[in-house]
């Protein structure tokens, strides 16, 4: 295989994954806030921002590599969004705690084990491959949608900014749907939810 086809397949692999976790998070963003408030890495503000932040930059990175634009660019943010899980699930393992995965919304609702590190990592790397073999950082490449059917007159930020703008429509719909279904939920309702539970059930790890 060449080394166009192996960055297009790793393009795809980490596309999918990752469209496949952010869907159930924009969906159920309560779930995602509490699940990073349970491995307690972060202070509690800062985990609801994170929280918040991680879904919709996932399904905006699964859509610029799906459709081969500023995929450089995709995949070192993908590879810092990896570094990020691998230290949470490491430092919870190293205090010996095994909070809930979340990794694709309710549907990964396992206690994290050792074997996740494992995944991330060949992620990460999968990711770093993407970085070394890509040759733009926010153009198109030459095998995207968008070189593919002559859809980058307008200049190489079209593309991006298109994508863009599909994933915060379809970030946007994504969370009207559920909070018309079940409600919306405030952030600082949480961080105090939160906070009561550890001075009610200290960590005694």
């Amino acid at each position: 295989m060449s080394i166009i086809g192996i960055e297009v397949l790793l393009c795809m692999v980490l596309a999918v994954i990752f469209l496949a976790a952010a869907v159930p998070k924009l969906r159920h963003p309560k779930g995602f806030v509490l699940a990073v408030l349970e491995y307690r890495v972060l202070p509690p503000r800062l985990s609801v921002f994170y929280a918040r932040l991680v879904p919709p930059l996932e399904f905006l990175l699964a859509l610029l590599l799906l459709c081969g634009t500023a995929i450089r660019s995709a995949a070192v943010v993908i590879s810092l969004l990896l570094l990020s899980f691998i230290v949470a699930i490491g430092i919870n393992l190293a205090r010996g705690r095994n909070p809930d995965c979340y990794c694709f919304g309710k549907a990964s609702r396992r206690p994290i084990r050792g074997r996740l590190l494992l995944q991330d990592g060949a992620l990460l790397t999968a990711a770093l491959v993407i970085v070394a073999t890509a040759s733009e950082w926010v153009a198109p490449e030459p095998w995207s949608v968008f070189c593919l059917f002559g859809l980058v007159q307008g200049g190489i930020l079209g593309p991006l900014l298109a994508c863009a703008a599909v994933s915060a429509c379809a970030a946007a719909l994504l969370s009207r749907s559920r909070s018309l279904a079940g409600g919306s939920m405030r952030g600082s309702g949480v961080v105090r939810n939160v906070d009561r539970s550890r001075v009610t059930k200290p960590d005694t790890n």
